[in-house]
């Protein structure tokens, strides 16, 4: 999950189902500790892929793995447009202002 990928998609790499993580993580406690902390990782990484790009199709595919991954954090509350404006990162930092 560190790597960015899913509960499920890391259960899938693992060759067992979401559903069996799921049980596990109700009869073992360290493993829910566990798959909390990939899962913050999980956001970590996709946060950091996201401000590290001038791509605009790279940040709005991690915006919305971000809305699913910590959509307490990510879901748009209210009213809004929906859109997102990205500015290209200004490399040379040896203009003068």
């Amino acid at each position: 999950m560190s790597e960015g990928l899913s509960l499920t998609a890391a259960a899938g790499a693992m060759g067992i189902a979401r559903a069996t993580v799921h049980n596990w993580m109700k009869r073992y406690p360290e493993l829910l500790d566990s798959v909390e902390r990939g899962r913050a990782a999980r956001v970590y990484k996709l946060e950091t892929d996201m401000l590290g790009t001038d791509e605009v199709h790279v940040v709005h595919a991690r915006r919305f793995a971000l809305v699913n991954a910590a959509p307490a954090e990510w879901r748009r509350s209210g009213s809004g447009s929906g859109s997102v404006t990205v500015a290209p990162h200004n490399h040379d930092r040896t203009a003068a202002a």
